[in-house]
């Protein structure tokens, strides 16, 4: 059986989920959309600052693929979104049986994670170089 066989259709026009730190459920995939990742930075204004953008056929809630499966960041809808979501065990069950596909999940997954970091980064460097702004 298929992942998408798991997989369940979600729409939202304006949304904002503080998700940091809570179990990671599901994955999703960006079918449709733009999505903000923000998170508390310190020395930053007190609400959560943008570190990161998601859109279009872009992976979101990589945690729900990792033991811990914890949300590093708050979601917020910048646009109109529609999303795939996926039971975050039926991968990780695939994964542990076919080692295979999950090594090919797992380079993609890690792809996003450090495409991800690159971003924040350059996103905090940002930040930090214009304290005013």
């Amino acid at each position: 059986v298929g992942l998408l066989a798991f997989a369940r259709d979600w729409s939202s026009d304006v949304c904002s989920s503080d998700l940091e730190g809570q179990q990671a459920d599901n994955l999703y995939l960006v079918l449709e959309g733009r999505l903000s990742l923000a998170m508390y930075v310190p020395g930053r204004a007190p609400e959560k600052s943008i570190v990161s953008t998601i859109s279009r056929g872009e992976l979101l809630g990589w945690s729900a693929l990792l033991p811990g499966r914890m949300w590093q960041a708050t979601v917020r809808t910048l646009k109109p979104t529609r999303l795939l979501a996926i039971d975050g065990t039926k991968p990780r069950e695939l994964c542990d049986r076919d080692h295979e596909i999950g090594y090919a999940v797992m380079k993609h997954v890690l792809t996003v994670v450090g495409q991800r970091l690159t971003e924040s980064r350059l996103q905090l460097l940002d930040m930090f170089a214009h304290p005013d702004g």
